[in-house]
């Protein structure tokens, strides 16, 4: 993203704009100032690699693709109930600790998931999780013919 305001948060172009004078509508100056400020401040946190966007939020469905015991991966929706932002430690052994953001859950199952995870194992959309979930049933077929038939 390119930035809108300069280090001093003042809109980099003005020049040629009709409203002069009467920027932003019917807001006033102070109004103006604050806005440009917060913009400031988050395109600060931006260049310097600070600044988050976090893909879901509590109440969020999101769509978990997970193997299940019969082998077969399928799509799960799930309910986004809490949303760690920094991160939090889950022991699976005493010697594995996994840092997870995202605790979700259905009726069927529930799921603790990073950031990383997205658009990989758990999506935003159903759509994109049914689009992976075709992305590795080709992937599968042409892993098992390079294994029955190796060249």
């Amino acid at each position: 993203m390119s930035r809108l305001t300069n280090n001093k948060g003042i809109p980099n172009k003005c020049v040629g704009c009709a409203e002069v004078g009467n920027c932003f509508g019917h807001m006033s100056c102070p109004e103006i100032c604050k806005a440009l400020e917060k913009l400031k401040h988050y395109e600060d946190l931006e260049e310097q690699g600070r600044l988050i966007e976090i893909p879901c939020k509590v109440g969020d469905t999101v769509w978990e693709l997970r193997k299940c015991d019969d082998e077969v991966y399928r799509i799960f929706p799930m309910e986004v109930k809490q949303v760690v932002p920094y991160g939090s430690v889950m022991w699976i052994k005493m010697t594995d600790p996994v840092i997870w953001h995202i605790y979700a859950e259905s009726t069927q199952t529930y799921t603790y998931k990073n950031f990383c995870d997205f658009e990989k194992t758990i999506f935003v959309t159903k759509e994109e999780a049914e689009k992976k979930l075709k992305e590795m049933e080709k992937c599968r077929i042409l892993v098992g013919e390079l294994l029955f038939y190796p060249q």
